[in-house]
This record gives C-alpha cells, structure tokens and sequence, in this order.
C-alpha cells in the first residue's frame, strides 16, 4: 500500500524527473521512464510535446520546437529581422548583399537560392515534364502550367450537336455522345435533331412548347423534368424515391 506521503508528490508542483529527449517533467522515477517507454522508442525518439510529431534527430527537433517557443536566435544585422535558423538566415541576408552563388551552367543567370536555380535549369532542357491534360503542351515548370490551364476554365469548344452541350475536351464529347446512341430513329419536327428513344426525344420537345408537366406541391414551380423537380424538392427537405 503506498503511503500518503507517497501520494502526496503526485499533487506536489516539483518535478524533479526530467527527460532528456524532449523535456517533460515528471514527479516519479516510474512515471519518467513509463513516458520514455511509450514515446521515445520509435525511429523517431524526439517528440514535441506540444504537437507530438516525432524527429529522428535532435537538432531537428530543436528546430521544430522553436516554431510553439517563437524562439528566434539568429537576428539580420542589416534590417534586425529574427530567424529560426542559420540558415534562413543566410538566405534572407543575401537580398542585401546581392550575392547570387548559385549560377546558371547554360546561361549567365544566378540565383540567391538552390531551389531557384534548379526551377530556372527546367527552361534550357528540351524535356517538358509537365503536360496540359487537355490539350497535351507540355511545359518546363509546374507553375506554367497551371497558369495554361485558367485558360481552359471558359473554353469549351467541343458541342454536343444534339443537344448543344459542350466540353473542353473531344474525348468528353464522345463519352457522352454515348448517351444518345448512334442510332437516332425519333427526330424531332422543330428542329431535326435525331435521337435514340422517344423518351429522349419527349424530353428534347419541352424545349420547343416549354411545356413544364412536372409540378411542385409545396411551392407550385414547375418543372420540364422530372429528375430537376426531385433535385428541386430537397430545397424542402423533401426525400425523393
């Protein structure tokens, strides 16, 4: 039976058992190596104890854990900026010097960082890595593709010429050219569309007489289709078969 001064240093605000991976402090032998058991026996022994994402090595973590501290070391002599890291550092302080180390094998460009270098190097190879999957041009960076692809937002040039539809590419158009068959043995009298069923083609000539036979009961709009009163019925809440 534990004692009750023993049970008192659970409440007691001195925690003298500290881990030396991440911290934590705990009142009782026991209870520092239960926590040491539990957490730190990973590939990643370093753990945030305030986010609880593990780091396989210390610095790493230490890192890390200045992002909840907003503990900022390394300070710019030119403007007093604050940084995590040396190395952000070193970064940021080549916008005041101009020093471009990283420089260009094809051309006389240079760059204040690695990674733009390496995004700048895709412009002088003949490979297009990244490629439009609409109309296939290919691009040298993903940024410029996905600039290319607001371009096809509003264009849809392939029309359905049964029933004005359209796509921004053939190979939608003719998945959905299915649905109307490719025989069409019901054409309509206003405006010679042919379609498969007759069902298809009583739905087309509601666009001609405007004929609406589909009405709601709560509300009496009415609709050309059923399908659209269905989806028009769950604005009441209404469930439909």
């Amino acid at each position: 039976m534990p004692s009750l001064r023993q049970h008192r240093v659970i409440h007691t605000t001195e925690k003298k058992f500290n881990c030396e991976i991440c911290g934590s402090g705990f009142n009782r032998k026991s209870s520092l190596n239960k926590h040491i058991s539990s957490v730190h026996t990973t590939d990643k022994p370093f753990t945030c104890r305030h986010c609880y994402k593990g780091f396989s090595e210390k610095n790493s973590y230490l890192d890390h854990y200045r992002i909840h501290t907003y503990e900022k070391l390394f300070k710019c002599e030119k403007c007093g900026l604050n940084f995590n890291k040396y190395q952000n550092l070193i970064r940021h302080y080549r916008t005041h010097t101009g020093e471009r180390p990283f420089k260009c094998d094809s051309c006389p460009k240079a760059f204040h960082t690695k990674s733009n270098l390496q995004d700048h190097i895709l412009i002088h190879s003949n490979k297009k890595h990244f490629v439009c999957g609409i109309c296939k041009k290919g691009f040298n960076r993903n940024s410029y593709l996905n600039q290319h692809y607001l371009s096809h937002q509003n264009d849809k040039k392939y029309v359905c010429d049964i029933c004005n539809k359209s796509f921004s590419q053939s190979s939608n158009l003719k998945c959905h050219r299915l649905i109307h068959g490719s025989e069409k043995s019901h054409t309509c009298e206003v405006c010679g569309t042919g379609f498969k069923t007759r069902r298809l083609l009583n739905r087309h000539g509601m666009k001609h007489t405007k004929e609406k036979p589909h009405s709601c009961e709560i509300c009496n709009k009415s609709f050309a289709r059923k399908d659209s009163l269905n989806s028009h019925l769950h604005t009441h809440d209404v469930l439909t078969d």
